[in-house]
C-alpha cells in the first residue's frame, strides 16, 4: 500500500470502510411486538375443613408482548356449597348481590410478564361433607384479555376434608 498514491489510499480505505460498514447490521427495525393477552392461570385454593375457611388466589398473567393498557376484571365465582367472606384484595372487588361471585377491577398498565392477583376468603360451612366442592370458576374480561376462552378462564375446586 506505500506504494500506492496517497489519492489512491484514500479511495482505497474509504472503499474498504463502506464494505465494513455495509456488512455490519444496523439497529433493525425493531418488530411489532405482540398486543397484551391476559390469561388465566389455574390454581386451586389450599384445602380446609368444614367449617373452616380458605382463600381463592384469582391469578392473571400478561403473556403477551405488550404491556396491557387497559383496566380489567377478574370475577370469581365460586362454588354453590361456600360463601365469600371479607375482607377482600384489592379493595376494589365487591361481591355481586347474587353472592356467589366477587367481581375485582384493576386498573391497566399490567407489563408484559407481569401478573396480578385477587384473594377472596371464603367459607366452608359447618357440616360439608369431606371432598372436592366443583363450579368454581375465574375468568378475566376486558380489552386485553386473551380471546381465547380456555385461557381467559380456569375452573377450579376447593378440597374439603
Amino acid at each position: 500500500m506505500s506504494q500506492l498514491s496517497v489519492p489512491v489510499r484514500k479511495a482505497l480505505l474509504a472503499g474498504c470502510a463502506a464494505l465494513l460498514l455495509a456488512g455490519t447490521p444496523t439497529a433493525a427495525a425493531a418488530a411489532p411486538a405482540t398486543p397484551a393477552a391476559l390469561v388465566v392461570v389455574p390454581m386451586n385454593p389450599e384445602p380446609a375443613p368444614a367449617g373452616g375457611r380458605t382463600v381463592v388466589h384469582a391469578f392473571v398473567a400478561n403473556e403477551g408482548g405488550s404491556t396491557a393498557q387497559n383496566p380489567f376484571t377478574v370475577t370469581v365465582t365460586l362454588p354453590r356449597e361456600v360463601s365469600a367472606a371479607t375482607p377482600f384484595f384489592p379493595a376494589s372487588c365487591k361481591p355481586l348481590p347474587a353472592g356467589r361471585t366477587v367481581s375485582c377491577t384493576f386498573a391497566g398498565g399490567l407489563g408484559s410478564g407481569r401478573t396480578a392477583t385477587a384473594l377472596i376468603p371464603v367459607v366452608i360451612p359447618a357440616g360439608t361433607p369431606s371432598g372436592k366442592l366443583s363450579g368454581g370458576r375465574v375468568a378475566v374480561a376486558g380489552p386485553d384479555a386473551s380471546p381465547d376462552p380456555a385461557r381467559s378462564s380456569a375452573a377450579f375446586t376447593i378440597t374439603v376434608g
